[in-house]
């Protein structure tokens, strides 16, 4: 239960016991340290040696997520694959967990013409914000600051009331969207429904591939099929991922959809719907890109498993959440972390029995 008998915090009644959490309506903001960016930290003679391990395991496998990332940033991949290093998660992280299991359970109510009960989208997300802030998580707001409430954002950003008012208006404009457009379907694959389909793969170089497809549309009049992603944030410049998932797909199931689309419930571009969010169409998949999506993923687990761990500095790095673990970006923290890590292929149970 929350209240907010303390001005400017909700009071959130935890098992924990009573947890203070800045309130999205309140006026006080925490205290800036003073910006590091571009000034790295330097040692000194009486900064304690790295306190983590030079080692860390070679995951098992590698996702579309975890690519990107490495791609993006390798000091990031290293400090939150390797190090488990994040300092903060963002509200609209969470909500879009939410809204993703809620439209899940709809989906497949009405694949398999059941009535499982769905609890509301403010329910859930109250629980979950209890739940981490009760363990300690920092949670910050997301978006841009605002005179008004928007679709862009708040007087305090896209945070704990925002989601809480256009959450259920996000969930609703997936089932809206689902209603309209009948031509599709949910696709049965192996008896299984089309909805959070896991799919992987082992590649070259055993490289293992994992994924899940948010949803598997078939056009029963033309026999396709069409593989389509959730976004609650921004669409993805390119198709990078839907190219992954159809890749998966072929290798696992023997299936290579036609088509692939992005789904968003914002509609601020210029043809989303208020009702009905926006979709960016079909986009063909059966292009020359699909060849390269293969080597694409084990050249990013070979460049893993040698150690290369590039930083990449950008005005992004600012909402970093490894930020102040990174030496590159002059983190306070970065003298904890070696200056070279190595990866390790990660041991059995059996192995282990054999050291």
């Amino acid at each position: 239960t929350t209240s907010t008998t303390n001005p400017g915090y909700h009071t959130w009644h935890t098992q924990h016991g009573t947890v203070w959490h800045s309130s999205p309506t309140s006026n006080t903001r925490p205290a800036k340290t003073p910006a590091t960016h571009g000034t790295p930290t330097k040692a000194t003679s009486n900064m304690p040696l790295a306190q983590k391990p030079s080692t860390i395991n070679l995951p098992d496998h590698i996702s579309y997520s975890s690519l990107t990332q490495w791609v993006e940033c390798g000091e990031k991949w290293r400090l939150m694959h390797g190090y488990h290093a994040t300092a903060h998660t963002w509200y609209a992280t969470i909500a879009g967990s939410i809204i993703h299991a809620i439209t899940e359970t709809w989906d497949k109510n009405l694949y398999r013409h059941t009535n499982t009960d769905i609890p509301s989208f403010g329910d859930l997300f109250t629980e979950e914000i209890i739940r981490q802030v009760g363990d300690g998580e920092d949670i910050r707001p997301s978006g841009r600051t605002c005179k008004t409430v928007c679709e862009s954002g708040g007087p305090n950003k896209k945070d704990y009331d925002w989601w809480m008012h256009y959450g259920p208006i996000y969930v609703e404009r997936w089932t809206t969207w689902r209603k309209r457009h009948t031509e599709y379907e949910i696709a049965t694959i192996n008896g299984q429904p089309g909805i959070e389909y896991p799919v992987e793969a082992t590649l070259d170089h055993d490289t293992r591939v994992v994924g899940y497809i948010d949803r598997i549309l078939h056009n029963p009049a033309t026999g396709e099929y069409t593989i389509l992603d959730l976004k609650t944030g921004a669409i993805p410049q390119g198709n990078l991922q839907l190219y992954t998932y159809r890749h998966l797909l072929h290798l696992k199931d023997d299936i290579q959809p036609a088509y692939g689309m992005f789904w968003t419930p914002s509609h601020k571009t210029a043809s989303g719907d208020k009702d009905t969010g926006y979709d960016t169409g079909p986009i063909p998949l059966d292009t020359e890109a699909a060849r390269h999506i293969g080597v694409m993923y084990t050249s990013a687990m070979q460049g893993i498993a040698n150690n290369v761990f590039i930083p990449h500095v950008t005005p992004m790095c600012k909402g970093c959440p490894v930020r102040d673990s990174c030496w590159a970006y002059g983190g306070t923290q970065a003298y904890r972390y070696p200056t070279t890590t190595i990866t390790q292929p990660q041991h059995s149970k059996e192995d282990k029995e054999h050291q």
